[in-house]
């Protein structure tokens, strides 16, 4: 019987013996690793991970309804802007006072103050001018509207008396 069965192999293969490759027993240790470590690889081998459960979408839409049929509906906290009349009156008072404030500050702001540097800038002027010069202006400016009868001693007093030393300059 086993002559039967080795005949019938030899038919099939087609050689009078079966013959082992060169090195098969060497090799054969490193083949079966690398098979088993292909085999390991496919198995950590990463999916797509999207997989939609089955019947998932035919369901959906029963299950979103359930869910928001079985949650309580919450009433919404009103708060009312103007809850006392004390409450309009403080408002309106602030208002005021706001707007009280702007207006102040904004007189403030609007009248112009001399710069400084305008100011130091005039006195110079006015210490480089002679009295000579600050007379002879004065002259041809202010004594054609006086009287013809003052003369130039009582002129200098008065100016000295009345006028400070930025108003001559800036009538120079």
């Amino acid at each position: 019987m086993d002559n039967e069965i080795e005949d019938s192999l030899k038919g099939r293969f087609g050689g009078p013996d079966f013959v082992v490759p060169e090195n098969y027993f060497e090799q054969l240790n490193q083949e079966i690793q690398s098979r088993v470590a292909v085999e390991r690889l496919k198995a950590l081998q990463i999916n797509d991970g999207f997989v939609v459960p089955e019947h998932y979408f035919e369901q959906l839409n029963a299950k979103i309804t359930s869910k928001i049929q079985d949650t309580p509906v919450k009433q919404a906290k009103v708060v009312r802007l103007w809850q006392s009349d004390l409450f309009k009156y403080a408002t309106a008072a602030c208002f005021i006072l706001v707007a009280a404030a702007g207006l102040y500050v904004n007189n403030q702001q609007s009248i112009p103050a001399a710069p400084v540097s305008t100011e130091l800038s005039y006195d110079q002027i006015l210490f480089d001018l002679s009295e000579d010069q600050v007379i002879e202006a004065l002259n041809n400016d202010q004594l054609s509207s006086m009287s013809a009868a003052a003369n130039e001693d009582d002129l200098e007093e008065y100016i000295l008396n009345n006028y400070s030393q930025s108003d001559i300059v800036t009538n120079l």
